[in-house]
């Protein structure tokens, strides 16, 4: 799902980690959440796996967002929507970012095809599928490839 072009990828509402800790070390990934004890954990993994491409930040993701994109003018960005409410302001900073791919993830697609209708006059939907991440469980997760339109 991740094009040839990309090289900097934000990771928002991170987690743990697992997402940026498993993509290929060509990638630089900057995982952002608002867990401290998340982002400790996912530094420390990092640190274990000796992996310098790979930096994690805690903090309010509306307030590092926009910042970071300004700095390091990211390529993807995976949003992964259970994780934060994503506001107006935000969906805003994110548009204005000219970030080339979005790629969303979330276990409640109606929230997620809400929001993705917000993306729509600047993307389009490349791809959409679903997947079994709970296999003990009814939850799916939806995961969906928007890409900047020329």
């Amino acid at each position: 799902m991740v094009g040839e072009d990309v090289k900097k990828i934000i990771d928002i509402g991170c987690g743990i980690g697992l997402y940026g800790l498993s993509l290929d070390d060509q990638y630089e990934v900057h995982g952002i959440d608002t867990g401290k004890i998340n982002i400790n954990d996912a530094n420390a993994s990092a640190h274990f796996q000796n992996r310098t491409n790979v930096h994690f930040e805690d903090g309010r993701i509306d307030h590092l967002f926009t910042p970071l994109s300004k700095k390091h003018h990211y390529d993807l960005g995976i949003v992964h929507l259970d994780m934060f409410t994503l506001r107006d302001d935000m969906i805003e900073s994110m548009l204005a970012s000219k970030t080339k791919y979005f790629i969303f993830e979330s276990e409640h697609p109606s929230m997620m095809a809400k929001h993705m209708a917000e993306f729509t006059s600047l993307y389009e939907i490349e791809e959409i599928i679903a997947l079994d991440g709970n296999p003990n469980g009814p939850g799916v997760h939806t995961i969906a490839l928007m890409t900047r339109k020329r």
